[in-house]
């Protein structure tokens, strides 16, 4: 009974050991961008305008914070990890677009190879069952950001 319970505790070790660090956000900046569309961000909704993004000073990694310059709104968002294959040549927000309807999809800044990417909203998920499509099948739409001046 030993034996068996020891090799269930040693591979339990082993597996903890090589399993992957949890994922954490890649932005550590401020950067903006002006949006000139009404937008999601997860499932809050958010107007056109200027935003900025940046990671709360106490995160984990794991959130970033959404803020309208002017009036608008303001989010806080979790995020994950992503790499890509080549650094981004520009800072820009990627967008899945439905229709008239985007939701936030991943943050890339320049000369990264890493980004975050907003996990699917249940309403993002809806909406592609009611249109029949697949993540793949989204349109998706570029907007250029930059970092904050200071």
């Amino acid at each position: 009974m030993k034996k068996p319970l020891r090799l269930l505790f040693v591979s339990i070790g082993l597996l903890t050991l090589l399993a992957p660090p949890a994922a954490r956000a890649f932005i550590d900046t401020t950067i903006e961008a002006d949006i000139p569309f009404a937008w999601r961000a997860g499932e809050a909704q958010l107007p056109p305008g200027k935003y900025r993004i940046r990671p709360p000073e106490d995160s984990n990694g794991s959130l970033l914070e959404i803020q309208s310059v002017g009036e608008g709104g303001a989010a806080l968002i979790q995020v994950f990890g992503t790499e890509t294959r080549l650094p981004a040549g520009d800072s820009e927000l990627v967008f899945h677009k439905y229709g008239d309807t985007y939701y936030l999809w991943r943050i890339v800044e320049e000369g990264s190879p890493t980004g975050d990417e907003v996990p699917v909203a249940r309403s993002e998920k809806t909406l592609r069952r009611e249109l029949s499509i697949g993540e793949r099948q989204a349109e998706v739409l570029r907007i250029p950001a930059r970092p904050r001046a200071s």
